[in-house]
């Protein structure tokens, strides 16, 4: 697979001080999402054999994992709409995404301490006397369409009257599987093997990463017979899924008339009360950002304006690249749009 590490972290800049920085970002961005997890890319561990050493598989949950957000990234550029402005957690070497060792120990410590019914003393023992030795956690297994990154949004409040500023980020996405490692002892805290039962309950009650409070991060632990049985990306798995999507996304369009391709801006301003085609450009736990056809305008398509259904998940009735008849509900004054798909119809 590509160098990951390289792609984000030094190509990404290339452009800086040229005159189509957006059109380079966006390429590179495509790069990113569109590298496919392979089975030579697997990473067996060096240490595997060695006494001591035991691992388990888990599994991302929707809508993915968010690793090293506070790590500096975006280049700080007016206008530049495809620019993932946080960090990311990528092994220098591989390039490959990957969860830090002292992560997975602080996210086990942390949640020990909150939740465990162990002693003070017990969990001392196993994470402060260096008997056991957390090693960084890495992927074994990309999504079925052979995937392993997205990208999202998220949405600070700075102010509590003004609506936030979505800022664009990448993520891992989800059914994607992590092998946690480690070197783990038999001592007065317990057996190598009721530490690692005890750490994959840890992280299924957890999680690890950023944002693990609004459902990023969230692991469901499999055994390694079902790894097995999951094949690296087959393009008919993908096939399977994007069919899957269209029907949903059919269910969810059902009171809106078919988008006409000629339906765009003439004059590459949107207008309010107006109805056009766009294209899904994102897709997050909120709502799709779609681009007005016929103009460089983005608007953002709010969860509850997807359908006249209850929408639970925005990728059962959207996906990215998808034509829309959209309708332009509002412009705000900092230029941001608000779109509607369940109006374009009406």
């Amino acid at each position: 697979m590509r160098n990951l590490n390289l792609l984000f972290n030094k190509t990404y800049y290339d452009c800086l001080g040229q005159s189509d920085e957006n059109a380079h970002f966006d390429k590179v961005n495509k790069a990113l999402f569109s590298t496919a997890f392979e089975e030579g890319d697997y990473r067996e561990s060096e240490l595997k054999g060695q006494d001591g050493f035991c691992s388990f598989c888990m599994k991302t949950s929707y809508p993915g994992m968010l690793i090293g957000v506070g790590y500096a990234h975006g280049a700080g550029i007016d206008g530049a709409d495809d620019d993932i402005n946080l960090g990311f957690s990528f092994d220098y070497t591989s390039g490959q995404p990957y969860i830090p060792g002292s992560t997975v120990k602080g996210v086990l410590r942390h949640t020990a301490k909150l939740f465990a019914e162990n002693s003070k003393d017990v969990i001392d023992a196993i994470f402060e006397s260096g008997n056991d030795i957390f090693l960084d956690a890495v992927i074994i297994r990309p999504d079925t369409g052979g995937h392993i990154l997205g990208e999202d949004y998220i949405t600070p409040h700075k102010d509590a009257i003004k609506n936030p500023v979505p800022i664009k980020m990448m993520k891992i996405l989800p059914d994607v599987i992590f092998e946690f490692r480690f070197i783990l002892r038999d001592d007065e805290a317990g057996t190598a093997d009721e530490k690692r039962k005890f750490f994959i309950k840890l992280l299924t009650l957890s999680g690890v990463g950023a944002k693990t409070h609004t459902g990023y991060g969230a692991l469901e632990h499999i055994e390694y017979s079902d790894v097995e049985k999951r094949p690296f990306g087959k393009a008919g798995n993908e096939s399977e899924a994007k069919t899957a999507r269209s029907a949903s996304s059919d269910k969810a369009h059902k009171s809106v008339p078919a988008a006409e391709e000629t339906i765009s801006a003439v004059n590459g301003t949107p207008e309010v009360g107006k109805v056009y085609t766009g294209t899904v450009r994102n897709i997050t736990n909120f709502g799709a950002f779609v681009r007005i056809d016929g103009t460089k305008k983005e608007g953002l398509v709010h969860i509850s304006q997807i359908a006249d259904t209850r929408v639970e998940n925005v990728n059962d009735f959207l996906s990215i690249g998808e034509k829309v008849k959209i309708k332009v509900l509002e412009i705000k004054a900092d230029g941001k749009i608000s779109l509607s798909i369940k109006q374009a119809g009406k």
